[in-house]
């Protein structure tokens, strides 16, 4: 039932309308500024002192939270702090029942991050404080020489190497397989299939950062031994497998080195979620990097030494034969680090 009043409520509110609003052209008072370039807004404001912060966030609707490491992101030149789980959970109380709360007859201790498991996607899970609000895209500097993989690599390929090529993957959901099988760099480093004792002229490494725990995941999938093999002329159709080819199974932070001859593709990606890796082609320095020439100054000095070198980075004064045999190679890459042998 309306109101008696509401026809004459009706009426004044529209007689406002009309004469002030409907109809007419109205000057925008902030467009002038955003159009020419002058509006400000949050993120343009810098302050002495002031730091950046990165949310990491749930990419799944309900999952157990195993660990969160914060060891490498803290070696990070510009890290300030990392605010884990467990932090959270040692320095601050639960909120009042919020989120978890609705149609639960027990209402589950809410905190400013997931503590022991995520529940939506997008849920925080940690946070980083950093001086730079690049930092996210710095954190990928570690993977180039990461602890745990970086010792593995010298020893397959030794210290005269260089990073010839990256790629970030981003595997949508699809019935069918993704990438077709095939070998990496081209016809020429098809065909040339080294001495068994000689060192790998390039390889890969992946790092998965999606779990990949069953078949039709967007897995990477390959055929153990066929980088001994020479490869179809006519190659496979996407699709189509060759005899021996199997699915990866990997978690998210596991990594894969692979020759450049090793037969290889992507099958299909049958769920709703997105997967993604991230690769690194590591190679012989007097091998050609593909992806770029030099990288930009403020990416190199962001960066160690050592992952200088790796991008290609030979310092002032160089000699022309630094290119393939730089003086300071074995200090740079810091073989005494690994207590490596060269191979």
């Amino acid at each position: 039932q309306l109101p008696r009043n509401f026809k004459n409520r009706r009426t004044r509110v529209a007689k406002v309308t009309e004469t002030k609003y409907l109809g007419k052209t109205i000057r925008s008072k902030e467009g002038p500024r955003h159009v020419s370039g002058r509006g400000q807004f949050t993120d343009d404001f810098t302050l002495p002192g002031m730091l950046h912060g990165i949310v990491l966030r749930s990419t799944y609707p309900h999952a157990r939270i195993l660990e969160v490491n914060a060891e490498a992101a803290l070696q990070l030149p510009g890290v300030v702090g990392v605010v884990t789980p467990e932090v959270v959970k040692q320095k601050t109380r639960p909120f009042k029942p919020g989120r978890y709360a609705a149609g639960l007859r027990k209402p589950i201790p809410e905190y400013a991050t997931a503590i022991d498991r995520v529940r939506y996607v997008g849920e925080p899970i940690a946070m980083l404080a950093a001086r730079s609000p690049s930092i996210a895209e710095d954190a990928l500097d570690l993977l180039t020489d990461h602890p745990r993989t970086f010792g593995s690599i010298l020893s397959l390929i030794g210290p005269y190497l260089q990073i010839m090529g990256t790629q970030i993957y981003v595997r949508h959901p699809d019935v069918d397989a993704l990438i077709g099988f095939h070998t990496d760099a081209g016809p020429s480093l098809q065909r040339i299939h080294p001495h068994p004792d000689s060192l790998p002229l390039q390889f890969k490494i992946q790092f998965f950062l999606t779990d990949l725990t069953e078949p039709d995941q967007g897995n990477f999938m390959c055929v153990p031994g066929s980088h001994k093999i020479r490869f179809p002329e006519n190659g496979f159709k996407k699709g189509k497998y060759p005899e021996g080819a199997i699915q990866v199974f990997a978690e998210a932070g596991d990594a894969v080195i692979f020759p450049w001859a090793l037969w290889h593709g992507v099958g299909p990606n049958q769920t709703d979620r997105i997967r993604k890796s991230v690769t690194f082609r590591y190679g012989q320095m007097w091998s050609r990097p593909y992806d770029y020439d030099t990288l930009p100054a403020e990416v190199l000095a962001r960066m160690t030494p050592r992952r200088r070198r790796l991008f290609g980075d030979m310092g002032q004064d160089h000699h022309p034969t630094d290119y393939f045999k730089p003086h300071d190679q074995l200090e740079v890459i810091g073989m005494d680090e690994w207590n490596l042998t060269l191979p």
